[in-house]
């Protein structure tokens, strides 16, 4: 199976754990909690909406405005998806109804204590660090701020997601960068982990914290520079199906890492369009027909 296809297989059952969570009658048998209904008032007064994303967030029941999500036996609201995806003849044509958001994300989000998805990806919050209070959304399951116009260092603040499934950091640009790495290995119910040109050069431990982390199936590392250890000691990462190393800068020692052959789930390895930094050449290691 190929590494599109594996990783079209997961995305399915992602959004399958996505629709059994969110999927629930939006006029709750509860209606929306109004602490919660002013929470999402206030985080809206921080963001600038052009296209009026959120032109429906207005009346007294919050679980029937457009994004948003309530449990329909609690009433409490457990999505928030405000991903705005453009596509290139969009983009090219620059189509007002389809700008993103911007502005900031203001602290009230924390009053949604039940959050359990939440989606920002897509906007452009101009170039502002990924807010620290992040890490206090404590029952996220699913969190995703790629392509979003973050940068900056991404916060340690949010290892204390032990909840999450899926984090998607994504950068467009390698302007978010990881000041440290020690926290990833807090999260430990994580399956899904996209770091895709995210500047990776301050923690060259990445791997070893991450080994602290046998739940991966997806470890998405594309257009970063990567520093691949000699040796990881005891090998956890048993369960990995997908690592994707393409498009970036792979750093190994003198000899081959032979921890690599350990990952006996793996399914899908990518060096595609790779360089190399090493200290004796054995790249055709890494052309076998194994790795894709």
């Amino acid at each position: 199976m190929g590494l599109k296809h594996t990783q079209l297989l997961l995305l399915l059952i992602t959004l399958q754990y996505h629709l059994r969570l969110c999927l629930c009658n939006n006029s709750s048998s509860f209606g929306c909690r109004e602490d919660e209904r002013k929470a999402l008032l206030e985080f809206k007064e921080g963001l600038k909406d052009p296209a009026g994303h959120l032109s429906s967030w207005v009346g007294q029941d919050c679980c029937i405005w457009r994004r948003v999500k309530c449990d329909n036996q609690t009433g409490h609201l457990i999505s928030l998806d405000l991903r705005i995806k453009q596509t290139d003849y969009e983009k090219f044509f620059n189509r007002s109804n389809t700008w993103p958001l911007q502005g900031e994300i203001r602290p009230s989000l924390l009053g949604l204590k039940h959050l359990r998805y939440l989606d920002l990806s897509y906007n452009d919050f101009e170039g502002t660090p990924i807010p620290t209070h992040l890490g206090s959304l404590k029952s996220l399951a699913y969190l995703d701020l790629s392509y979003a116009g973050f940068s900056g260092p991404v916060p340690h603040q949010l290892g204390n997601l032990s909840n999450l499934l899926y984090l998607d950091l994504s950068s467009s640009d390698s302007s978010s960068y990881l000041a440290e790495g020690y926290w990833l290995a807090n999260l430990s119910s994580l399956r899904y982990l996209y770091l895709n040109n995210v500047n990776l050069s301050k923690t060259p431990d990445l791997l070893e914290s991450l080994n602290k982390v046998p739940s991966i199936l997806v470890l998405s590392l594309s257009g970063c520079s990567v520093h691949v250890p000699p040796s990881l000691g005891y090998v956890n990462l048993t369960n990995l199906l997908v690592l994707d190393l393409s498009y970036g800068t792979v750093t190994v020692g003198s000899t081959i890492p032979l921890w690599l052959f350990q990952l006996s789930s793996l399914k899908s390895f990518s060096l595609r369009g790779y360089h190399f930094q090493e200290s004796r050449p054995y790249s055709w290691f890494f052309r076998k027909s194994y790795f894709s």
